[in-house]
């Protein structure tokens, strides 16, 4: 919509956006207001999407995964805005090789289309094992089955198109030729088409080129009868380009070595080139102009728009492409990468994988490898995931360098535990760690040390990534590099954080802070919101407030929205645990504001539940019930198991203080096995907690105390001493109701020393 608008205009690219933008934005009618919202929003997106980057844009916020899911927005919400102006259709050609992030948008996408006029037309052939692909479902359907879908305006059907009956091919032949067929002719067309429909097209097509039928009685049949047809599409379809004249067909087997689509600047840059070009001694372009039109009107084509072209069908490209020798074929590839180059130089980044496929073809090693890199590092920034991993392991199989060897494995490996592969992960990093080691390279021994480190961490390993992250900071320091230690500085404060050891995470923050600043780097603000919530836990909020307000203002002054978000939501955890609801909800607001503008899911997802929470302290169960829907909602949408833990243990404590406690011990189950599934040991403490506390409130001691202990015993493994103080505090409650007061006693005295350890006024209180 965007992209055949710039490219057909002759205005500025950025002001005929705008003018495109603006003129669907007025058309959209009042009932569209949520996508017009939201298409205002992802402006910067949807611009960067067709090439155009603006300066201090939404776009240049983002993080990787910030684009990938602000991508997904304002491609949906583009398409749910043109549907509600006029009815949708949405074309998906070749089906069978839609890639993964493609078939996971369709599927989000389909379940937004509900009552208005979309229609999803996907074209697909079958795979090598003669076997149908589906995006949307796997089993088999019944022939022209309607299926309905949740809605009666949502149904899916299906048309194979495999093989036509006699009808159907007399139909194809009747219109290809504007005529009657006789049926003589039909009977060879079946028989050497085996029905296929595109077969029986290129057969009609070659008879029509060679001159080699004729009008009998109003009917059109082959001049010769004893004509021989090749059952093979490929000899056919070389049949046919063979015809074209040298220089037509010149140019169409340079187009087929660009791609099913072409763009006529690079197929311009590299046919003009060609001997027959220059022999012609005249105008390239206008030559080239006359070619395109007579490829098009040989149906060997057709126009996207006045710059882009794609081949009538994929097996017709490929016939062009495999007529062609090896050794052209390696200039030609050879030409077209050094023509994108050429071309692109101002958005070479959307062109790497080209380049490394042509020059990969061209067997121009070196590089090859250099746009391998560049691809793969291009979409682990743009959160492709799937594509990030492929390109690495190419890499990995075409280098015998150690040093690129160890940078490949350490990025595979941060995108893997990214997606939550952590096993995969490890693996990775273990292996980069063992050729580090190897070559010596202190820098690269710091590197993968501090990755397996952080991953253990995540893994609620901790003392094997206490010894990972030590040798790292150990490494970072002999060679002096700022940038490591501050990282790994970070992640030591971080894993004693977890542990509880509040004295030592706040040294580590404090001096991971300090070498930042110091040296001018930009200090993380997760690094110093941790440090915020680490004085929270010490008792000393009015610091842990300080510490916050003061990063603040350098990451507003910087225009930093995700950073600033960060701060906001963890100022509100500090102002709620001190009990100040007011500044709590203003910062998780704010906070709120800016993860929507971000387009942010998970941390709107977070701040949403953090807000819930504060209306369930303050009394407001109705507009907690909201937000905690609201957040629950959004969490189920983003597939995140833990998300969905956690707001399901904020329902749970949410009916506790209703008084709903079976409702509450539903939520707080629900919580518990989710979090066992994935190993969120954290987690499970909170939830066995949530559970111990519905039992006791019924007064059934016996499952409280089962409860509450094997919480407490779970706190102390992952050495979370919050979770614990308020378990023992709940065992000496439920001892003390069941008579057991020397237990009671004997309880109460290890959480009055967990509460000293902490400062924590509020657990000393109970």
């Amino acid at each position: 919509y965007f992209k055949q608008s710039v490219e057909n205009s002759t205005l500025d690219n950025a002001q005929n956006f705008e003018t495109v933008f603006q003129n669907l934005v007025r058309r959209l009618p009042e009932a569209a207001y949520t996508e017009g919202a939201e298409l205002i929003r992802t402006r910067a997106v949807l611009a960067a999407l067709v090439g155009l980057q603006v300066a201090d844009s939404l776009w240049e916020q983002l993080d990787a995964r910030g684009r990938y899911d602000n991508t997904h927005a304002a491609l949906e919400n583009l398409l749910l805005a043109l549907a509600k102006i006029s009815p949708l259709v949405i074309e998906v050609e070749d089906g069978h090789w839609l890639d993964d992030d493609s078939a996971l948008f369709l599927k989000k996408f389909i379940r937004k289309i509900h009552h208005t006029p979309t229609l999803i037309l996907i074209t697909s052939r079958y795979d090598d094992e003669n076997l149908k692909k589906y995006i949307f479902q796997r089993e088999k359907l019944p022939e022209n089955d309607v299926l309905l879908r949740g809605s009666k305006h949502h149904m899916m059907t299906e048309i194979d198109l495999n093989v036509l009956s006699n009808e159907g091919l007399k139909q194809l032949a009747t219109a290809k030729l504007r005529g009657g067929v006789h049926e003589e002719f039909l009977e060879m067309l079946g028989r050497s088409s085996n029905g296929n429909p595109f077969y029986a097209e290129q057969i009609l097509a070659y008879f029509v080129e060679n001159n080699l039928l004729q009008l009998v009685d109003n009917q059109w049949t082959t001049k010769d009868k004893n004509i021989k047809i090749s059952n093979s599409i490929s000899a056919i379809l070389t049949a046919r380009i063979d015809r074209l004249s040298s220089i037509l067909k010149e140019t169409v087997k340079a187009a087929a070595v660009i791609g099913r689509e072409f763009e006529l600047p690079v197929l311009s840059e590299v046919i003009l080139q060609h001997d027959e070009y220059i022999r012609r001694n005249g105008n390239g372009q206008v030559v080239l102009r006359e070619q395109i039109q007579n490829a098009e009107k040989g149906q060997i084509w057709r126009a996207m728009n006045e710059l882009r072209y794609i081949f009538r069908h994929s097996l017709l490209r490929e016939a062009v492409y495999d007529m062609q020798l090896r050794t052209r074929l390696r200039e030609l590839h050879f030409m077209i990468a050094k023509a994108i180059e050429k071309v692109y130089v101002d958005s070479i980044e959307q062109r790497f994988v080209d380049l490394a496929f042509h020059y990969e073809q061209a067997d121009i090693k070196l590089k090859t490898h250099e746009y391998l890199r560049k691809a793969a590092d291009y979409a682990q920034r743009n959160y492709q995931n799937t594509q990030a991993l492929e390109f690495y392991d190419r890499l990995l199989k075409t280098t015998d360098d150690d040093t690129d060897i160890v940078k490949t494995l350490i990025k595979k490996g941060d995108v893997l535990q990214l997606i939550g592969q952590w096993s995969a992960s490890e693996i990775c990093f273990h292996e980069a760690l063992f050729k580090a080691a190897a070559m010596g390279d202190l820098h690269l021994k710091g590197r993968t040390n501090n990755a397996l480190g952080a991953l253990l961490l995540l893994k609620g390993n901790y003392t094997d990534a206490r010894i990972y992250l030590e040798k790292a900071a150990n490494y970072y320091e002999q060679i002096v590099d700022f940038g490591g230690i501050t990282r790994v500085y970070g992640n030591l404060g971080t894993l004693y954080f977890r542990q509880g050891d509040y004295d030592s995470a706040k040294d580590y923050f404090l001096k991971s802070i300090y070498i930042s600043r110091e040296n001018g780097l930009k200090t993380a603000p997760q690094i110093v919101s941790n440090l915020g919530l680490t004085y929270m836990n010490q008792g000393n909020y009015t610091e842990g407030v300080a510490v916050q307000l003061e990063e603040l203002s350098v990451v507003e002054k910087r225009g930093d929205l995700a950073g600033a978000a960060t701060l906001w939501i963890n100022l509100g955890i500090v102002h709620s645990e001190k009990g100040d609801e007011k500044a709590a909800l203003i910062g998780f607001e704010k906070g709120l504001e800016l993860c929507q503008l971000l387009g942010n899911k998970q941390f709107t997802s977070i701040a949403l539940g953090c807000i819930g929470n504060i209306w369930r302290v303050k009394g407001n169960f109705e507009k907690a019930t909201d937000y905690l829907n609201e957040d629950l909602k959004m969490c189920l949408e983003l597939g995140d198991p833990q998300g969905i833990a956690i707001a399901h243990e904020l329902m749970g404590k949410l009916h506790v203080t209703k008084g709903d406690f079976s409702v509450a011990l539903q939520h707080f189950e629900e919580s518990l096995s989710l979090c066992r599934g994935l190993n969120y040991q954290k987690g499970v403490a909170k939830a066995l907690h949530g559970v111990g506390e519905c039992h006791s409130l019924h007064n059934d001691f016996l499952q409280a105390l089962q409860h509450f202990e094997e919480a407490a015993e779970m706190s102390r493994r992952i050495n979370n001493q919050l979770i614990l103080g308020q378990c023992l505090v709940n065992i000496g409650n439920v001892l003390i109701k069941a008579g057991d007061l020397v237990g009671a006693k004997h309880v109460q005295a290890e959480a009055v020393l967990v509460s000293e350890k902490l400062g924590n006024a509020t657990l000393s209180g109970q």
